[in-house]
């Protein structure tokens, strides 16, 4: 019984940030959608990778940082660099060794 009610509020707890979040992804969603459409209109080669990238950066900006972005759009936006310099392979290793110390 206690795992029952100990969940009962943790889920209280946690679930408004669920809920707001929920609203976060929407927006993320409506902009990647907006940006396959411009790519269509274009006429252009999508680069599906690159444009999910961009969705999960503008996700994780949104959520944890309340950063507002369309990486897709921005790409020289400091977020966005920054980001790509500290995931970069270069750095990668870095970060690996870090983490094991």
């Amino acid at each position: 019984m206690k795992g029952d009610e100990n969940w009962k509020r943790i889920r209280t707890i946690v679930t408004p940030t669920f809920t707001r979040m929920l609203g976060i992804f929407k927006e993320c969603s409506k902009i990647l959608v907006l940006n396959f459409k411009n790519i269509a209109k274009e006429g252009k080669h999508v680069d599906a990778k690159g444009l999910y990238a961009a969705f999960s950066m503008d996700v994780i900006a949104s959520s944890a940082f309340s950063t507002k972005i369309d990486s897709h759009s921005e790409s020289n936006n400091q977020f966005v660099t920054t980001t790509k310099q500290v995931f970069s392979k270069e750095q990668r290793w870095r970060f690996l060794l870090w983490c094991e110390s």
